[in-house]
């Protein structure tokens, strides 16, 4: 299989963070990395980060979408 490799990224001109859902899975955890390696504000979340996140748990909803500081990374 080919490794594609991005060339150029157009960084979003905003401080609202992306949020990341599944952030410590193989690919959240891969996406956090580059967004962060980026400059690009990151909420990393998922069932086991500070910003927690749960399908099946409506309340976990809310909380994850709310935006307070971003994330560095979950690194």
């Amino acid at each position: 299989m080919e490794r594609l490799t991005v060339r150029w990224c157009a960084v979003p001109m905003t401080d609202t963070p992306i949020l990341v859902l599944g952030a410590r899975g193989k690919t959240g955890r891969r996406v956090t990395a580059r967004l962060t390696d980026l400059g690009v504000p990151v909420r990393a979340a998922s069932r086991s980060t500070g910003t927690r996140f749960e399908w099946a748990d409506r309340a976990t909803w809310g909380p994850a979408l709310d935006a307070p500081a971003p994330s560095t990374s979950s690194r």
